[in-house]
């Protein structure tokens, strides 16, 4: 008797059905889901759980992605994005899959008894589970349907990240790719789950960790190498993004 309301997440996942069975609707489409099965869900799946069909319930287990971090590994993560008229969001049975569900063991492992460099292999880990699906979904990005938006917000996005120190306004992004202000905010908000001032601002703060931890500059040096135009400003971003202040990060890699 269970069912709960049809809506879409603003994260990617990958579920895995860890025990028992059910209807799920996605997009339209009825699945009848059992124990190992994949399930690959995009940001704007829509999506129910119908009915449970075993009698000790349906237990899963999923790995979900913020749009803008499988961007830069775009062309193995396009499945997430693109679809073509037979896609089919429970990934096939093969030796893969039988891969896809050691690296879902593994990765439970890993949190429940961390071990050195955990982050760096969790991260690993759910690099290859997006490889894995990638290739139980057969996706050749050079056959899939031209979508010129997507390749838009790819585009921007890798302009943002080797142009941190230039003028990012809406403006002139929207201008380089002939479109209107509002729609490439509107564009970029939809594909990638996140405003368009937000990841530029995540860019450089990222980009201003990583030279105040790794290249020793101060606070105003990477601030303006990272294209904020006041320490003011800087100081705000970095809250904003970190919860702390610069000088912590500082402190942190002279201890």
């Amino acid at each position: 008797g269970y069912t709960d309301p049809a809506r879409s997440y603003d994260e990617l996942k990958l579920v895995h059905v860890v025990s028992g069975s059910g209807i799920w609707h996605i997009g339209g489409e009825c699945y009848t889901v059992q124990a190992d099965d994949v399930i690959v869900f995009s940001h704007v799946d829509e999506r129910h759980v119908e009915k449970i069909t075993s009698a000790d319930g349906l237990v899963i287990e999923y790995v979900e992605f913020i749009p803008m971090t499988v961007f830069p590994m775009q062309h193995c993560a396009d499945f997430f994005f693109v679809r073509p008229p037979d896609f089919q969001n429970v990934l096939p049975r093969s030796e893969t899959h039988s891969l896809l569900l050691r690296s879902f063991s593994d990765l439970r492992e890993e949190v429940s008894s961390p071990q050195k460099y955990q982050k760096e292999y969790i991260t690993h880990l759910l690099m290859g589970m997006v490889i894995l699906a990638s290739r139980l979904c057969q996706f050749d990005a050079a056959g899939r349907g031209k979508d010129d938006r997507y390749d838009a917000v790819c585009s921007i996005m890798l302009y943002i990240k080797n142009n941190l120190q230039t003028d990012l306004s809406r403006q002139r992004l929207a201008k380089m790719h002939g479109f209107s202000v509002s729609y490439v905010s509107r564009l970029f908000r939809e594909y990638s789950g996140i405003c368009l001032q937000d990841y530029i601002m995540n860019c450089r703060v990222q980009r201003a960790v990583y030279l105040m931890k790794t290249e020793g500059r101060g606070v105003l040096e990477a601030a303006l190498e990272c294209g904020f135009q006041s320490t003011s400003a800087f100081y705000y971003a970095f809250r904003k993004v970190t919860g702390r202040k610069p000088t912590e990060i500082l402190r942190k890699t002279e201890e």
